[in-house]
């Protein structure tokens, strides 16, 4: 069976939240095929009515470029010293 991408999610934080600008918020940058515009939000719901049996839902996780895994693993590894805070803000900025 082969599948149709239609609609996309990235998590595109805002690195310049907070009162000085200086804080990182998680938020969704979100786009479904057929809209005109894409738009950010700090949340995804998905109703399962809303899509036909065999729907799937893709997320893709960044891999720390120094030891190959996810950054939930990547940040308890303690012989990997990848700096997630300042790709980050080098991403995103």
């Amino acid at each position: 069976m082969e599948y149709h991408q239609t609609m996309w999610a990235e998590m595109k934080p805002d690195v310049y939240d907070g009162e000085n600008c200086d804080q990182v918020r998680p938020r969704w940058h979100a786009h479904a095929e057929g809209d005109m515009d894409s738009d950010y939000t700090e949340t995804v719901t998905l109703d399962s009515k809303q899509f036909p049996p065999g729907t799937k839902i893709l997320v893709m996780e960044p891999c720390c470029p120094k030891c190959g895994m996810i950054p939930d693993l990547c940040r308890t590894d303690e012989g990997c010293d990848f700096d997630w805070d300042a790709w980050t803000l080098d991403q995103y900025s």
